[in-house]
């Protein structure tokens, strides 16, 4: 599992090298776009993406977009470790 800044308790629970689900309180609506920090490889890392998944108060999935290149080799390890 790994940290990220959703909210706070929120976590990665499942991460790919399309996209993650995040176990969450505070879930955003399906196309949303959203922004957040999470800790890959010892390294903060900014993610992106959309929405595709909500189950309300408990989790969502989102798929990556514009992600820039350490971003995406950090999930790329990280997924594949």
């Amino acid at each position: 599992m790994l940290k990220c800044s959703h909210s706070a308790n929120s976590r990665i629970v499942n991460i790919s090298v399309n996209g993650c689900k995040i176990e969450s309180r505070v879930t955003p609506k399906v196309g949303e776009h959203v922004e957040f920090t999470a800790e890959l490889r010892g390294q903060p890392t900014v993610l992106r993406g959309i929405v595709v998944h909500v189950l309300e108060g408990f989790e969502f999935g989102i798929r990556f977009v514009g992600l820039d290149e350490d971003a995406v080799s950090r999930v790329r390890a990280v997924a594949t470790s």
